[in-house]
C-alpha cells in the first residue's frame, strides 16, 4: 500500500503544473522498516541505513529524472493510466513564497508492479508515442526515462526494498 504525503496529492492532471523552475525527481530504496515507519510519520522520519546495509554507503540505487517527470506523468497518465503512473504521479504545491514538495513511499508490491508494467510498455517501444522534451537537449527523453525507471524499481523491489520518491 503506497503512502503519499504532501499537499500535491494525486491525482495528477497532466500538465496541469504552472511552473517547473527548480522542481525535480529524486528516488530512493526504503526497506519494509523503514515503510512502516513512514505510516507513523509521514513526513520522512527514517532512522537506520538499511540501503547501506543492504549495497553499501553510497552504492544504494536511486532514480533521478531531474526536471523530466512530468513527460512521464503525460506518458503513463491519461484516461487509463498504466500501474507505472505511481512512480511518478503528485506535484508540488505552489505557495506565495515557492512551493512545496511532493513525497510518495511505494511498498515492495507496488514498486514490483511498476517494473512489470515498464516491462509490458517497454516490450514495444512503437507504441510508445513521441512526447518530446521541454529542454531542446533531447528529441525524446522518455525512453531511456522509461529504461531508467523499469531498471531501478525491479533492483530494489528483488532486493525486497520499496521506493520513496520526491518531487520538489
Amino acid at each position: 500500500m503506497s503512502t503519499a504525503y504532501g499537499p500535491g496529492a494525486p491525482p495528477t492532471t497532466p500538465g496541469a503544473h504552472a511552473d517547473f523552475t527548480g522542481i525535480r525527481y529524486f528516488a530512493f530504496p526504503v526497506s519494509e522498516r523503514q515503510i512502516a515507519q513512514s505510516r507513523e510519520c509521514p513526513r520522512g522520519c527514517f532512522d537506520g541505513s538499511d540501503s547501506w546495509d543492504r549495497w553499501g554507503p553510497g552504492d544504494a540505487p536511486t532514480l533521478s529524472l531531474e526536471k523530466c517527470y512530468p513527460e512521464l506523468q503525460q506518458l503513463l497518465g491519461g484516461s487509463d493510466p498504466r500501474p507505472a503512473l505511481a512512480l511518478v504521479e503528485g506535484s508540488v504545491t505552489h505557495t506565495p513564497y515557492g512551493w512545496r514538495p511532493y513525497s510518495k513511499i511505494l511498498d515492495v508490491a507496488e514498486a514490483r508492479a511498476i517494473a512489470d508494467d515498464l516491462d509490458a510498455l517497454l516490450a514495444d517501444p512503437e507504441h510508445i508515442p513521441a512526447i518530446g522534451c521541454r529542454f531542446g537537449d533531447e528529441e525524446d527523453c522518455a525512453p531511456g526515462n522509461l529504461i531508467r525507471a523499469r531498471d531501478f524499481a525491479r533492483q530494489v523491489s528483488d532486493a525486497g526494498f520499496g521506493i520513496h520518491y520526491r518531487i520538489g
